[in-house]
């Protein structure tokens, strides 16, 4: 296998993919057969981890060669059966025949009425409050229709998710440890009208030197699936990054965001948390779910849990060290091309001693890891033209957005299940 530094970064070659079908994922089979493999075990109990808890996920062992793949086990969590997800509902509105209303019949999803239009009479309809008469609809005039929470599991992961998004970027925030960050903001909305409800709140942290915007994909597809999403930055000036503070500062967004003076109360859940990030982001996630029971769950897209560069800042090693602590359900995505520097000399981008195969072993909690094999660590970014950080990590073979897509439809189904105790 041949691996060549960006010079500058041309468009990654598609591979073949291997995917995993597994209880987590609210998906029938994965498509691509080559670049993922993963491991799935049960928390650690009193006489150690249990890594015989279930069957192997089927195809597992379909290629000897994949990286850190040569086992993938389930643990026993129950009855869990497949659904059907080949459709994804248009609308919020029940199926109803709108013959006699003069309506072109919609593919309409469950979900409740909207009870801003007025009564209607249709016949053989189980509708209330909606006026379809001389209306035209189309998939076009129901894409912001809020869509039944219940239904979730009819739902398909590979296609957008039910909500609308509305996005705010550069949002100034002043933190309950008198911080100031400032955030990208991707809410559930209707009508360009930020939804309120009990949306699960995720905090995403971005790797290092890296800007808040190289994350807004996974902002707004988190969204559209009904999470309530803030990319956060990390105020680091030049290398001097402290690791215990940013940690900490995460656990005070906490605080802010769930303040009702600050207003964002209406339209998260305080008791549904994830934290979430790439690289140093993280391991961020990880050190704040460790010392912060709020943090319900974490993801980890290539977390690496290296301190910063001698003499800059201060460093906290995560794992092995806090690997106790980590009893959150924790999902780590990686790769292996970045295990060593692409120049001979200088820091590896994920230095095989403290990447994401680490957090996977080290936590206490229910863990799953996925391998993407042939990417490197700048496949999970937005841009992967960023310049310096980039051009020192290695040159994988993957198709980035391919990356990026089943790392979003994985972590959905994760947080979900995990967060929020979604079936199926």
């Amino acid at each position: 296998m041949s691996r060549t530094p960006l010079w500058p970064r041309p468009a990654a070659l598609a591979s073949a993919l291997m995917w995993i079908c597994a209880p987590l994922s609210l998906w029938g089979c994965a498509e691509d057969e080559d670049l993922v493999s993963g491991t799935l075990r049960t928390p650690a109990n009193d006489s150690g981890v249990n890594r015989d808890a279930g069957p192997p996920i089927p195809g597992a062992e379909m290629d000897a060669s994949l990286a850190d793949a040569s086992a993938v086990e389930l643990p026993d969590t129950g009855d869990v059966t497949d659904v059907d997800m080949s459709t994804v509902p248009d609308a919020s509105l029940p199926d109803a025949d709108l013959e006699d209303a003069g309506v072109n019949e919609p593919d309409l999803g469950p979900g409740e009425p909207d009870s801003d239009l007025p009564d209607a009479d249709l016949t053989d309809a189980d509708l209330t409050d909606a006026d379809l008469t001389d209306a035209d609809l189309t998939d076009a005039d129901l894409a912001d229709a809020e869509p039944d929470a219940g239904a979730i599991n009819d739902l398909d992961l590979d296609a957008p998710g039910p909500y609308a998004v509305g996005v705010e970027a550069n949002v100034p925030l002043t933190l309950s440890n008198g911080t100031r960050s400032t955030l990208i903001v991707c809410a559930p909305e209707r009508r360009g009208e930020r939804l309120a409800g009990d949306f699960p709140l995720v905090i995403i942290s971005p790797g290092f030197q890296l800007s808040t915007s190289q994350y807004q994909s996974y902002c707004e597809g988190l969204a559209a699936w009904g999470f309530f999403t803030v990319i956060r930055d990390l105020n680091v000036i030049g290398f001097s990054a402290d690791h215990p503070a940013m940690a900490a500062d995460l656990s005070a967004l906490i605080d802010t965001l769930t303040d009702p003076a600050t207003g964002y109360l209406p339209y998260l859940n305080p008791d549904h948390i994830a934290a979430a990030g790439h690289s140093l982001g993280g391991k961020l996630s990880a050190l704040a779910a460790a010392d912060d029971a709020r943090i319900g769950a974490v993801l980890g897209w290539d977390p690496v849990d290296s301190d910063p560069p001698n003499g800059f800042g201060v460093g906290a090693s995560v794992v092995p060290e806090r690997g106790p602590d980590l009893n959150t359900p924790l999902l780590v995505f990686g790769e292996t091309l970045d295990e060593t520097p692409v120049f001979g000399f200088g820091p590896a981008c994920a230095p095989a001693d403290q990447n994401y195969t680490r957090y996977y072993e080290a936590a206490a909690g229910l863990a799953v890891e996925i391998t993407f094999t042939d990417a490197d660590h700048v496949d999970w970014l937005d841009n992967t033209l960023c310049g310096l950080f980039c051009n020192s990590c290695w040159q994988g073979t993957a198709d980035d957005e391919v990356v990026k897509s089943l790392t979003l439809r994985t972590s959905v189904a994760f947080l979900l299940s995990h967060l929020q105790g979604e079936p199926g």
